[in-house]
């Protein structure tokens, strides 16, 4: 997300109508989010079929995001994440050596329901399947304000 930029023409005395107030507040949540820090999940590392993994997150940010890759001539098949169980981010081919970034909008409740509350507890899980020897990494996964790539 770009920096929104100011209203012009801001002097003294001006009564500022509601859009140069939403810009102002646009501005603020930029420069917040840029230096707020991540909160990065606990990771619960235990494998039901080798390709799952689970982090338990407290709810801080607006967004959560993964970062991952994988490589291997067609080797991956898909890439899921899951919060609290449902399905909110797939990959289902993913790309030979590439570096991906995915963000979730939490406040989106048309797949989130119900949104998380600040402080409350969720789970994340990643599963991947492949179709031949291959591999995936997660690098990253975190909740931040900013919608920017990791």
């Amino acid at each position: 997300m770009a920096f929104p930029g100011v209203p012009a023409d801001l002097t003294d005395g001006n009564v500022l109508p509601a859009s140069w107030l939403n810009q102002l507040a646009d501005c603020a949540a930029y420069l917040q989010g840029i230096g707020a820090p991540s909160n990065v999940g606990f990771l619960e590392q235990w494998h039901d079929d080798g390709v799952t993994l689970e982090w338990r997150f407290r709810h801080r940010h607006r967004y959560l995001k993964m970062l991952y890759s994988c490589a291997g001539s067609g080797t991956v098949d898909y890439i899921n994440l899951y919060y609290n169980n449902t399905l909110v981010w797939n990959d289902s081919s993913p790309d030979l050596e590439s570096e991906t970034t995915v963000t979730v909008d939490l406040n989106d409740t048309g797949v989130i329901d119900p949104t998380p509350t600040v402080g409350a507890y969720y789970t994340v899980k990643v599963t991947m399947g492949f179709y031949a020897t291959g591999w995936a990494n997660v690098h990253l996964i975190c909740e931040q304000d900013a919608t920017g790539d990791l």
